[in-house]
């Protein structure tokens, strides 16, 4: 094992979107970031794998330049007191700009808080 590793976390998925999960999560000491750092690591069904990616791939065909330089103005608009965006909100983001077609950063918000994204 890498002596960077602190601490591994081992649960069973409790999160509704991700049914039927296990995650797995190396917590490393790697520089002064204020926080640790860490991988994600998920076991999930075949089809909830598939569902995500296909979701991503749609992403990924529709990201013009316009809407990256949009969704990363955005993104850098709300970083928390940590200089992270909130917990779940890339999905989102992409969901609202891509999806959605939203432009105006508030709309943006209130998107994600009725997609039960923390703001704070």
């Amino acid at each position: 094992m890498c002596k960077m590793v602190y601490q591994v976390v081992f649960e069973k998925s409790r999160m509704a979107r991700l049914p039927g999960g296990l995650y797995l999560k190396p917590r490393i000491e790697y520089g002064e970031w204020g926080r640790p750092w860490k991988i994600d690591i998920w076991s999930l069904e075949d089809e909830v794998i598939d569902e995500k990616m296909d979701d991503i791939l749609r992403f990924k065909q529709e990201m013009t330049a316009e809407v990256r330089e949009r969704i990363l103005r955005y993104k850098y608009s709300i970083l928390t007191e940590s200089r992270r965006t909130p917990m779940y909100s890339g999905y989102h983001i992409c969901r609202a700009f891509i999806d959605e077609g939203l432009t105006d950063f508030e709309e943006v918000t209130e998107y994600l808080v009725e997609h039960g994204v923390r703001m704070s």
